[in-house]
Formats: C-alpha cells, sequence, structure tokens
C-alpha cells in the first residue's frame, strides 16, 4: 500500500487534460475497467473542466469498448493518441493527424526479421490505422486479437505485393518475439538497422511487440501537439503510464504518475508511484485529487 498523504497532487481547478495509457494502466491484468477507476475519472469529468485522453500503441478500434464505458465519446476534447501517436484522434472520431512509414523501410525490416530470426518464435504485424496485417495465423495473431485488435491474415507474398504496390498506408511495423528471443542479439542488429535509416526509431509498449515507427512519432509529442490545440500548460497535466513509451509523455506532463506494476526506469521520472493496475492505482491518484472534497 502506498501512502497516501504523500502524494504530489495538482490543484484540481487547474487540471484540464488527464491522459492515460491503455494496458497495465487503465486496465487490470483482464485487460478490464474496473468500476472504481470508470467512477472516479466520470467524477473528474463530470465535476471539472477537465478532458480525458487515452494513449496507447494499440488501435482506436481496439479501444472501442473501453471508450463506451467510459462514455467518453459523448464529451468535447476527449481526444486519443493511437499506434504511439502515428494516429491522433478528434472527439468525433476523425483523424487529425496521422504519420505512415515509407515502405521500402517497411520491406527492408520485415527483410530483417525473417532473415535474423529464421526458425525462432516470431511474427511481423503493419499497423494500417484501425487494423493489423499478419503474414500468418499463429499464437502472435491470437496474441493481438486478445488484446482486442482486428487482425487480418494474409500469406506473405500477398502481404509483401500490397506494400511494394502502396496499396497500405502503414502506421508503424512490429516484429512479435519474445524477450529471449529479440535481446539474444537481434536488439543490436535492429537498432544498427534502424541507425542507419532517417526518420525511423526503435520503442516498445510491451515485451512481446517491438516497434519500429516515424522517429518524430511518440506519446509525448502527441500530448504535445493536443496541449498546442488545447492551450494547455505542462503544470495543468497529470498523465498515468507503466511502460517505456509511456516516459516521452512524462517528459511533457507536469504531473505523471507510474502505476506499481511499472517498469523501474518509468518509476524514476514519476511524480508518484502509484497502486497497481490491479490495484486500482488510476483511481487512488483522481480520488485524492478530485473527490476529497466532494462537490456534490
Amino acid at each position: 500500500m502506498i501512502d497516501e498523504s504523500k502524494l504530489i497532487l495538482p490543484d484540481p481547478n487547474n487540471v484540464r487534460i488527464i491522459i492515460s495509457d491503455c494496458d497495465g494502466t487503465l486496465l487490470n491484468s483482464k485487460h478490464e475497467l474496473s468500476e472504481r477507476t470508470n467512477k472516479a475519472i466520470n467524477y473528474a469529468l463530470d465535476n471539472y473542466d477537465v478532458n480525458f485522453v487515452i494513449a496507447t500503441g494499440k488501435t482506436r478500434y481496439s479501444v472501442t469498448h473501453i471508450r463506451k464505458q467510459l462514455n467518453i465519446d459523448m464529451r468535447k476534447n476527449c481526444l486519443a493518441v493511437h499506434s504511439n501517436g502515428c494516429v491522433i484522434y478528434d472527439d468525433k472520431d476523425q483523424v487529425i493527424k496521422e504519420f505512415f512509414m515509407d515502405k521500402d523501410i517497411v520491406l527492408k525490416n520485415i527483410e530483417l526479421y525473417n532473415k535474423h530470426l529464421a526458425g525462432r518464435d516470431y511474427s511481423y504485424v503493419l499497423y494500417v490505422r484501425d487494423v493489423l496485417y499478419l503474414p500468418r495465423k499463429d499464437k502472435w495473431s491470437a496474441f493481438l486479437e486478445e488484446y482486442g485488435e482486428r487482425v487480418a491474415i494474409y500469406p506473405e507474398p500477398e502481404l509483401l505485393k500490397m506494400v511494394e504496390n502502396n496499396e497500405l498506408a502503414i502506421n508503424k511495423v512490429c516484429v512479435l518475439t519474445t524477450p529471449e528471443v529479440f535481446y539474444d542479439g537481434f536488439d543490436k542488429i535492429l537498432q544498427k538497422f534502424i541507425d542507419s535509416y532517417e526518420g525511423i526509431s526503435f520503442i516498445t509498449g510491451n515485451t512481446r511487440c517491438y516497434e519500429t515507427q516515424p522517429e518524430e512519432i511518440s506519446k509525448g509529442a502527441s500530448l504535445k501537439y493536443i496541449m498546442e490545440e488545447l492551450n494547455v500548460k505542462p503544470e495543468q497535466v497529470m498523465a498515468f503510464g507503466d511502460s517505456f513509451n509511456d516516459i516521452s509523455m512524462f517528459n511533457v506532463a507536469g504531473y505523471k504518475y507510474a502505476m506499481g506494476n511499472s517498469e523501474k526506469a518509468v518509476m524514476e521520472v514519476a511524480t508518484n508511484v502509484t497502486e497497481s493496475n490491479d490495484e486500482d492505482g488510476i483511481a487512488v491518484i483522481l480520488e485524492n485529487t478530485f473527490m476529497k472534497n466532494k462537490k456534490n
């Protein structure tokens, strides 16, 4: 249990944006939104001039049911950051900013996977807005479906041809494998590949998904864009996260809270560490911020 008396919290009347990662943060280990967390978020939205933003490496489609549970589609300025910032949606579900990868880099990326991971436990996925394209149906496609993603399977020759013919507008590409396989030398190979090209970067938000995406893209860059659009200052932002891809978001927000289940690097840059995602860590912070002196 954390010592709630030592929490560093903003003035609730000054908060304009609450931004949260999804899996491992907003959702528990069963990929569910708890009633307590839902209640805390909606109390803040109902009683204060604040906007709630989901920021995730996943697609918009995969969190449709979560948005419905939160009832945020009916609220103004509850924007959404998806695919780690490659796609940003407004409160009317319209794409307001989107970034793409060069097809030649995507093809070379796939070639790299197939060459150096041949015979190992892996697959790869191409993110195309709300659909994930994979070359085969296996445990990795099932893994993505378990996370609520919309998966499309095409035999690799056909998939590569679609990429070559510019039939897919690819936001990012991801290799799916285990940490044991990825860090058995392939991490250095991939980093060398990324360093040899301008305009791309590597990021991971999940211990089984290692992503190549446009260099200027991150959750933090997307948060900064939203803040500029809404005329919001860093000290008016509360951010919640648990993984490496949340650090860029923490670097922008004035108040940043790492979940109790977070990576150590995330905890080190947080304002406070809250309870884990299975112990309603977000609700703990929001209750202490917005519900200590209830307006009604």
